[in-house]
């Protein structure tokens, strides 16, 4: 996409509101009218005062048009900022409306490639850019074109050879402005970048504080932030240092141009192809265009900062969406799963699964177990259409997943995770994340059946407790409980535990595990699990290693066969 096409893109989404668009250029309009219109007015009326000592000049109607045209000065500008910034404010709204709607429709894959702290970047430091062009800067491109184009109209009427000198300087502003500018847009990109390496590290450093706390770490962590955040106060302040030398460039050319006009105009007085009045009134009117062209330098470097930051921002939006739009809706889902010759890698021909072929049926329980790195949880995240497959295909009764609109497959699936991932709200509203529409009654009964509801009783709050970011306020245990409660409320035809057990001590594991046997057989299930006590009641169990089935049979058939499942178990026992 063309440098042009981005800044006219960003552009576009102020003719969304046609009603405020088109009078802030009409106010703009009238503003520019009644500024120039007061100055050139005023310096007529100094010059028949004064000069032409015309007494007939203090006649009070005359006084009477200026108040008139600096109220209107005044007042259009009001209503300028008025409807300027509400059109930026709806801007602003539908542009964050469009990047979040974005990234919460983008393919799984995006997340794995992209770093989460570059994202949050963009949706907060580029759209800030935007953000500034709009609230502050888009204003000005209507005011002061309208205002250097009125001022240069005025300027050739009262004398055009005194125009022509004055003039001249402008190619070289021209020139100047354009080459701060392209060396300003190469700084700003890479800004851009050193801001969301430091917004990364920020996003990973709160994300991880245990960790970092608890291996002693704060120091070289700290050390590492610094490291970037110099990086970033190095490019911002050259950054600053280019954008900033246009400003007193342009005004000291705009100087030397009235310098110029000054010399001349000696000489065209002198030869009687000009009055001292029109010189006057020369000079004073070219001091108003003082205004555009400081705010033309601001403008132009805005405008060079907008486009990488569009960029960005639009690289997100066209990104490619997960593969639903025109697909068809699954319907009820009874819990029958095939894999037929399934192969899938994240990258290249780097298969992480090969071959994979299995039958679930409904109603069943089913294991998969295998060393860390194995492919287990790649298997379910395929299963959940996050995932395109390389070779084969995945049919949930007898249909094949791929034809179909993924979320409707994942409305009647639910998911438990090994990191339990919750919001900030209440526990109420966690648990109901999955069935935005349930009663406070099936709350308590999801809860009940996940053994969460004794522990939440015990709270002042009960089920409006607020849980934190994340769910600080509760242990590992009580936030799985609150997870596995969320995943049976959607009363799932199809429910997955993915190493649901993991990280929690005995007390906790033992709640979780009377908890899965109280919904197991009620639809079809996937265990995905390290702990082996959580499967041996499994209908089928799968060892994977290196991203193959290796083995496959009930826990009593793989024991006897002392294969990779016997030597896991026998890992577990000891």
């Amino acid at each position: 996409m063309s440098k042009r096409s981005v800044f006219f893109r960003i552009i576009g989404y102020a003719f969304k509101y046609p009603f405020l668009f088109i009078s802030s250029i009409i106010l703009s309009f009238l503003f520019v009218f009644a500024k120039v219109g007061a100055a050139f007015f005023a310096t007529k009326y100094f010059s028949m005062a004064f000069i032409e000592k015309n007494i007939k000049s203090s006649n009070p109607f005359f006084l009477l048009i200026l108040i008139l045209l600096a109220f209107m000065w005044v007042f259009f500008h009001y209503l300028i900022f008025i409807s300027s910034n509400s059109l930026s404010m709806n801007v602003m709204h539908d542009i964050r409306k469009s990047i979040y709607e974005k990234i919460i429709d983008l393919p799984m894959s995006y997340f794995k490639k992209n770093k989460t702290g570059e994202l949050i970047s963009k949706v907060l430091n580029d759209v800030g850019v935007i953000e500034t062009f709009f609230m502050n800067i888009m204003v000005e491109l209507l005011i002061q074109p309208m205002t250097l184009i009125s001022v240069v109209t005025v300027l050739l009427f009262i004398n055009l050879k005194l125009s022509i000198y004055f003039f001249s300087i402008a190619p070289v502003i021209g020139i100047v402005l354009i080459g701060i500018g392209n060396l300003v847009q190469k700084l700003a990109t890479r800004v851009q970048k050193n801001i969301a390496d430091v917004t990364s590290v920020i996003q990973e450093s709160i994300y991880g504080i245990e960790i970092i706390k608890g291996f002693s770490v704060e120091e070289d962590t700290k050390r590492k932030f610094n490291e970037l955040n110099n990086k970033y106060l190095s490019s911002t302040k050259k950054e600053m240092r280019v954008r900033f030398l246009g400003t007193p460039v342009s005004e000291f050319l705009g100087a030397l141009g009235i310098i110029i006009v000054l010399f001349a105009g000696a000489f065209i007085v002198r030869a009687n192809l000009a009055t001292t009045s029109e010189i006057i009134s020369f000079i004073t009117l070219t001091l108003v265009l003082a205004e555009p062209m400081s705010k033309a330098t601001d403008v132009f470097m805005i405008l060079k900062r907008l486009v990488p930051a569009g960029e960005r921002i639009f690289e997100v939006i066209d990104h490619q969406q997960e593969k639903n739009i025109n697909l068809k809706e699954f319907g009820p889902i009874k819990g029958n799963i095939e894999f037929k010759n399934v192969y899938f890698a994240y990258e290249n021909d780097n298969f992480v699964l090969k071959n994979i072929n299995f039958k679930v049926r409904e109603g069943e329980t089913v294991a998969i177990v295998g060393h860390s790195g194995s492919g287990k949880s790649t298997l379910i995240s395929l299963l959940m259409g996050f995932y395109e497959l390389s070779k084969g295909e995945i049919l949930i009764d007898g249909k094949n997943i791929s034809l179909y609109n993924p979320a409707s497959i994942r409305k009647q699936m639910g998911i438990v995770t090994q990191e339990n991932i919750l919001f900030s709200g209440t526990i109420e509203e966690n648990i109901k994340l999955s069935n935005p529409y349930a009663t406070l009654e099936e709350v308590i009964e999801a809860a009940k059946i996940s053994n969460a509801h004794n522990f939440i009783s015990r709270l002042k709050d009960g089920y409006k407790t607020e849980i934190g970011d994340r769910g600080i306020k509760l242990s590992g245990g009580e936030r799985q409980r609150i997870a596995l409660a969320r995943a049976i409320l959607r009363k799932p035809r199809i429910l997955i535990l993915d190493e649901a057990t993991t990280s929690l001590d005995a007390e906790s594991e033992k709640l979780i595990q009377i908890a899965m046997e109280n919904i197991l057989g009620k639809q079809t299930t996937i265990i995905i699990a390290h702990k082996l006590s959580t499967i041996m009641k499994a209908d089928q169990i799968i060892v994977i290693e290196n991203g193959e089935i290796v083995e496959t049979g009930k826990h009593s058939q793989l024991i006897s066969k002392k294969g990779i499942y016997h030597k896991l178990f026998s890992l577990y026992l000891s």
